[in-house]
């Protein structure tokens, strides 16, 4: 995984035995539930309440565990930890820093679905 790339291609085709179609469906997946997660995560961080915002932020991590992509994993990690310790007031620049890197991710996704398309 290079800065510029936020996904670790080699430990997910490595993990997905180099299976290009389903690594494609686990990123159309990925790229299908987005949108809600950083809602969820944006909406409880507008709450305030360090449950949800925590809630929230593990989701968020299962869905980043799975496309190896480490430093968001880790920034998402550190808002879910903080947000249990009540650290709520200071997590907006992470959350923003976290919105920054999952973009980068689903546009890396879609490249690679538009180059790599889920068997029919």
């Amino acid at each position: 995984m290079t800065r510029d790339c936020p996904i670790d291609w080699e430990a997910l085709d490595e993990h997905f035995v180099g299976d290009a179609p389903l690594i494609s469906v686990i990123g159309s997946m990925f790229l299908d539930s987005t949108d809600s997660l950083i809602r969820r995560l944006e909406c409880a961080m507008a709450s305030g309440e360090s449950l949800a915002i925590r809630l929230a932020a593990h989701t968020v991590k299962g869905s980043l565990t799975q496309i190896f992509a480490k430093d968001a994993q880790i920034l998402v990690e550190s808002i879910e930890k903080r947000a249990i310790e009540g650290e709520v007031e200071e997590l907006e620049e992470d959350v923003a820093k976290l919105v920054h890197h999952i973009e980068a991710i689903k546009a890396a996704f879609e490249d690679y679905v538009e180059s790599h398309p889920p068997a029919q």
